[in-house]
Parts: C-alpha cells; structure tokens; sequence
C-alpha cells in the first residue's frame, strides 16, 4: 500500500465547473444528471455536458504538444522599450550579497564543482570572493570546520568575479580523495553564504553497498512552489540528485500563474537575449528555497531538455537548427497584445543565437563541467556529457539530447492530425476493429506510414557519436563488473499510446460503465467527434502518440536497446518531459513486447501540468458520477496501462519526483507525490499544515529491479526509503569574517573564471589526520545534537 509521511493525505477533490461562466442549458444539464441520474442513458443523455472548449484544447495540446501552455500569455515584450537588466543589490535594500543560495555538481572521484551566485551594488565592480572547504572530520571541533583561524585543514582561496560571467563564481575544486564529505562557503568579508555540503565519488576500489539518489524534470516557476525539491533535500543519506531537463521554462509571465510567484518573475516576457535566461535563473534560486535546499545539500548531475532554449528545439551538426517555439522574423503586430502558441511579439533572431546565449547562461547557473567527450554540438558550449562511476556499483552517463544530434523531424511534428481524414470521413467506429474493412484498411495505411517514417534511420535523437560513447562506458562498467548502468536522459523511452476512448469503459467499474459508453457516443456526435474517433484509430494502430519522445526515433531506440543489451550489465533509463509518471519494461528492439531488456523510469514533473490537467476539463461535467475527477482520470491511467504490456505504472494527477535506493542486488525506485494544492501554496504555509520542516507527501508506488535480471520490473507492497524530518546540522556551522571585512590572500586568487569555470587544486593542502567517512556529516550531525540535549537538561 502507498505510505504517507508526515500527515494523511486529503482525498481529492472533484473540482468543481463555473457555474458563473456556465450557460442556462448547461445549469439545466447539470441539474438533470443530479437529479435523475436513471437517464443517462441513450438520447436522454444531456448534451450539454459535452465540454466542447476543453475538447478543443486538448487538440492543441496533442497537435502543439505543449499542454503546459495553451493559454494566453499576460505579457510579451515590445522590442523597443523592454530590455533585462542585471539584477543588482538595489533590489534587495541596497545591501550586496548572496542571494541565490550555493550549489555543487558533476561529483566525480577526485573532484567536484562548487557554485555560488553574488549581488554586487553596481555591474561595474570587480568583487573578490573567498571560498571555503573544509573536509568533514571528527579530528577537530564541530563549529571549527569553517573557521580560518581554527581549522588548520580548511582550504581557502580568493576568486574574481565580474559582469561577464553574472558575478557567478564556479569553481572546478580538483585533487580531492574519493568517497569523502565536504562541507564549504563564501564570503566577500562582510556578506557570508549558505552553508553547502558536497561529496567525492567512490573509487573503483570502494566497495559500495548503497548508492542513494533523486531525480527531476520540468519545474516551471509560475505554476507552483518547488516542494519535490525541498521533500528531496530530506532524503537519509542522499548522494547526488539528478535534473532531467526543462530547469526553467523560457515563456512569459502567464494569466494562470500563482499571483505571488507571476509578480517576481524576471523577465515578464519570454527569455531570449542572454540577460533574460539568466534573470530567469535567478528568479528561481532567489525566491524559491526548496530548489536552494536541494542544491545545497548535494552534488547534482544535470542535463538540459528544450525549455532552457525554447520548446521543442532541436539542431544537429549536420542539419537545421529551430524550435517550434523560435521566429526568427515576427509577423504579428508589435503592438499587440495577442499570443497564439509559437507566437510572438518582436523578431527573435537567429535560432543558434538565442541558444547560444540560452546555453552560457545554463552553464553559469549550473554546477556542472564542460568536457571534451561527444564533442560539441550545434551550440558554442562544449560537450555536457557526464560520466559519473559511482565505485564498483554503478556508471552513470548522460548526454545532449537536443543540439547535437537532434532531426527537425519528428520533433516538431504532430502525429495525431494524420488520422483527421479518416476519422472524418469514416464515422462508423465499429468498423474500426473489423481488418477487412475500407475504414480499417485506412487506418492501416496510415499507420504504417507514421511508423515507416519514425522508423527512418536518417532520424536521430543523439546521433551515432554519442550513441557510441554510451556504448563503450556501458561496456567497460559491465567489464569492471557494476551491476548497474543508468542512462539519464530527457524524454520518455517506453511507448506512449493513445487512449482508446471507445473502450474506456473496460476500465471501469459496473455501475460506471454506461455513464462513459454513453458520454463517448455523445461525443462522436459533437464537432470534436472526429478527434476522438482518431484517438481510437491511433489506439487500434498502435500508433503512438508523441514523436518528440523515442516513440519518433524507433531506429536508433531500437540500436540503443540492441546495444544495451548486449553490452551492459542491467540498464536503468531515467526520462521526463511528460509531466506524468510512468514505469515500463522496455523490449528488445523497442517492441511493445517481447524479451524485456531495460528499465524506463519517467519522473513527474516538479510544478508543470501534464496531461491529467489537460483531461480533468473533459470529464468534469460527469466526475460526479464516477466518485469525482481523481476516479475519472484513474480510468484513464487504468486504460493506458492495461492497453500496453511494458507500461507498468502511470500517474496523471500529482507531482513530484522518483527516489532510489541501489545496492548490488536490487535497484528501488520510488515514486513520491505531491498533491495539486500544496504545489499552490508557500513554504510557510505548508510546513504550518504538515507539522514538519517540509510539505507533505507519500509515496505511491514502488518498483524493484533485480540485478541479475536485467528488465525485470515489479511493484512492491509498501515502501523503503525514508526522509530526515530535521535539517542537516552542518547548515548552521558559522563563518566567521574579520572585523574590517578584509580578505586574507591564501592560496592566491582565481580570475578569467567564465561559464567553464576555474580549477582550484587542492592535492597539495593540507589533510586531516583521520580520513572522513561518507557518513561522517549526518555523525557529527547526532552528536552535536546529544550533545545540545545534554546541555539543555543538565
């Protein structure tokens, strides 16, 4: 059974319609289903319940593949008066300092990156910073770890940071032992940072018995507060977390964001020029301290989807470079305040660069390296592959998805509007399911030519390079023994088909059968009929429904399963995108069934609505009759996964995020949620409601993949992996600063420090006398509370 921690969950409730906006026919609809519920049956079925908008907006959002979006934006920039600014200290009282918390990432065994962000008073300023490192030891007292005066182990060094690189300091702190705890901060003298923890990787030699990690996608700031981050941070023994893809999203302030978080966001208008995507970096760290939580607590391993740049991007050295959402030259009137998806309100220029801009603004936010594995892609950064081998357990690899090896096509491509014609023209859906019938044979016809062409080789979402980079680092793991090889990527591996509307009602219960059969068949009499009647020829077909997903590049998911194979161990691919949760069993070949050789594990998004926000409209008008909108949209999971045998698991409705617990024998994955109306509301609110130091949440499912089985994929009662319900202690180690604020010139200073960021080598400083243990910070952490207890009593 799903377990709940720290409160019981409230069951959801059915949202309910807008009376206000709701017609007088509509009124007399609702009143009839209430009241006599015995006709809902034929005729007597009330048409006007049909919800013909929301229909209409989930045409968009299958042929748009935005379902985020579809409505107007509250702002678009007019090219001649708006223009982001750096973000200076006037808007925080005038005072400098540091805002946006401190961060680590791309751990590996012997180095790890360390990252903070300054506010100076003017853009002008050359700042010298000052960065702390400390090693986590029981050799000196608690509260000396980040003291210069007292800790004669503590590494220290001065760096420049200037406008050039948005006064962002990143630092490469290289020369490190493997397997180790590190705890570190800056100051400018005066002004002092969080504190932030980090750690090394184990070496090839550890033998690891656990290795314990998160993972994110799609956290779009106006559509709610980044709980899953704060709930994250809480992990016992939490090594690294890994982010997915879509850390910002690049459109405007929208009409439907939370009011208090629309207000801050930096810039109002969509990110294009390098000024707005950092301003809308810093508009996430500044106001939101769950995300700075997290990214204190642990090294982060990161990759980027299309958001970061703009929706749908994609570019191939070879190839075209665009987004779905990018115009380089703007047809509309820049006076106007209208917005279709994809539009605009000036010229965006050309689309490499905005994304060269949209990338150094990436990597100046974020701990990660640039390295020279796979190469550059379309875009001036260097590659972001990262290989991470986590000691004798696992390898972890991720790589580029969208601006290396990307097609045009399918990425902005829809599939569902192919089935329009005949969907239209062919309106009798029983003849659907007969083989031999002309409406059938259409269908066929159709689809195999979606899958002639999905199936093309000159398609590719990686390319060959990268392809064969996974390949060789799968293999050498498998060679060195590691039981698992985790491919963390951006989309969605497993087949994603459509939903069969006209069976739906196999899905659910007796006494809910004829109100689904019967609001189906009304539908195929409204002006959205021929939608749902393509939706049932896609299911019939098997043809899937998002081709900006693998589903588009069924040759090369086909290569990569073929190779996984055989070349590794037992493959975890960690996905996103979707917005959704979804567990699969992938087949050999990328078959929708077969001989399991993978594991595709999709994490939720953090805020961003999926598709569940998008089918909760089109059932709200009979939810009553199904026991409220959370049953209706359960029958829809219930229909996804019982019409595809490697999808175990789905979840529309919450958010969240997947924690994960590997050992040699077993790799749990857990799926922890958020509902709807926490996302919605502050931080301090939620902790008054939950009774603890983060908002509530439960664990809804969770999966065992078994070492020795690879693909193997099973539901477990109950689950495993547990959270802290108190902050680290070392958060609160103080920094001491000299009276007159002066910096001391330690081990010199670095300068020149861009988005690659600058090394600082820390092999020949002095070590303490008893090497840490990985658990040294949660032990110092115990003892200094006995210790704080003891004190009180006495």
């Amino acid at each position: 059974m799903p377990r709940t921690f720290l409160r019981p969950q409230p069951n959801r409730m059915k949202r309910r319609p807008n009376l206000l906006n709701t017609s007088c026919a509509s009124l007399l609809g609702y009143w009839l289903l209430a009241t006599f519920p015995v006709l809902i049956t034929g005729n007597s079925f009330p048409q006007d319940v049909w919800n013909g908008h929301s229909w209409n907006e989930f045409l968009s959002s299958l042929t748009t593949r935005e379902h985020n979006h579809p409505h107007s934006r509250s702002h678009d920039r007019l090219l001649r008066d708006e223009v982001s600014e750096p973000i200076l200290a006037d808007n925080f009282g005038g005072e400098a300092g540091f805002y946006h918390g401190v961060a680590s990432g791309d751990p590996l065994m012997d180095r790890v990156i360390l990252w903070t962000k300054y506010t100076p008073v003017a853009t002008n300023e050359t700042i010298i910073l000052e960065l702390r490192v400390a090693e986590v030891t029981d050799s000196i007292p608690f509260n000396d770890h980040l003291d210069p005066e007292a800790n004669p182990y503590l590494w220290v060094t001065n760096v420049e940071v200037t406008a050039d690189s948005d006064f962002i300091a990143k630092i490469d702190l290289t020369g490190l032992n493997s397997n180790t705890n590190f705890v570190f901060a800056f100051t400018d003298g005066r002004a002092v940072s969080e504190v932030g923890q980090t750690r090394t990787a184990p070496s090839p030699d550890d033998d690891v018995e656990e290795m314990n990690y998160v993972f994110f996608s799609c956290s779009e700031f106006g559509a709610g507060y980044f709980h899953a981050y704060d709930v994250a941070s809480t992990m016992k023994d939490l090594d690294f977390w890994v982010f997915l893809g879509d850390y910002i999203y690049e459109y405007g302030a929208n009409d439907d964001d939370i009011p208090e978080r629309r207000s801050v966001t930096a810039p109002e208008w969509e990110t294009v020029d390098l000024q707005d995507y950092r301003n809308r970096y810093a508009t996430h760290h500044r106001f939101d301290e769950g995300l700075r939580n997290l990214r204190r607590r642990a090294p982060v391993i990161a990759t980027w989807d299309d958001h970061e740049f703009a929706n749908n991007a994609y570019g191939r050295r070879e190839g075209p470079t665009g987004a779905l959402n990018h115009q380089e030259t703007c047809d509309l009137n820049l006076d106007s305040n209208s917005f279709q998806f994809g539009g605009c309100s000036r010229d965006e220029g050309k689309a490499i660069q905005r994304f060269n801009m949209a990338a150094r603004a990436y990597m100046e936010w974020m701990p990660i390296r640039q390295g020279i594995i796979g190469g550059k892609g379309v875009v001036e950064t260097a590659s972001i592959t990262q290989i991470v081998e986590w000691g004798d357990l696992a390898t972890v690899v991720t790589v580029d998805t969208r601006l290396t090896g990307r097609s045009q096509e399918p990425t902005t491509a829809s599939i569902v509007d192919k089935f329009f014609d005949v969907a239209m023209n062919e309106t009798d859906v029983a003849s659907y399911y007969n083989e031999s019938s002309p409406a059938r044979q259409k269908i066929d016809e159709v689809a195999m030519d979606i899958r002639a062409n999905l199936s093309s080789p000159e398609l590719t979402l990686i390319g060959e390079g990268l392809r064969n980079i996974i390949f060789d680092t799968f293999e050498e793991s498998k060679d060195a023994g590691k039981p698992w090889q985790i491919f963390a990527q951006p989309v969605v591996m497993g087949p994603q088909l459509s939903v069969n509307f006209d069976k739906l009602s196999d899905f659910a219960s007796d006494n809910q059968k004829t109100i689904i059969d019967t609001f189906v068949q009304v539908g195929y009499s409204t002006d959205q009929g021929y939608l749902l009647r393509a939706l049932v020829a896609m299911a019939i077909s098997d043809t899937p429904l998002n081709s900006d997903s693998w589903d588009g590049f069924m040759y090369e998911r086909g290569l990569l399963l073929d190779g996984f194979q055989k070349k590794a161990n037992n493959v975890i691919v960690l996905g996103g995108d979707s917005h959704d949760s979804w567990a699969y069993k992938l087949f050999q070949g990328g078959g929708l069934d077969g001989n399991p050789v993978a594991v595709n594990l999709n994490c939720p998004a953090v805020t961003s609505a999926g598709y569940g926000a998008v089918v909760e409209p089109l059932f709200e008008s009979v939810a009553g009759f199904l026991g409220g909108i959370q049953n209706a949209i359960k029958i829809v999971e219930d229909s996804v996964t019982g019409n595809n045998e490697g999808l175990l698991y789905t979840e529309l409705y919450r958010k969240g995020f997947v924690a994960v617990k590997a050992t040699k024998e077993t790799h749990v994955a857990e799926f922890i949620l958020l509902e709807r109306d926490v996302l919605r509301s502050d931080y301090d609110a939620v902790t008054a409601s939950s009774g603890n130091i983060t908002a509530s949440f439960s664990c809804d499912a969770s999966f065992v993949t078994l070492a020795e089985e690879p693909g193997s994929l099973s539901r477990q009662e109950g689950c495993e992996i547990t959270f802290d319900s108190v902050r680290p202690q070392v958060w609160s180690l103080p920094i001491p600063v000299t009276d007159n604020g002066e910096l001391k010139d330690r081990n010199g200073v670095l300068s020149g420090c861009d988005s690659t960021g600058c090394e600082f080598d820390a092999s020949m400083l002095p070590r303490a006398p008893a090497r840490s243990s990985v658990n040294a910070i949660s032990t110092i952490s115990a003892a200094t509370l006995q210790l704080f207890f003891l004190m009180m009593i006495m």
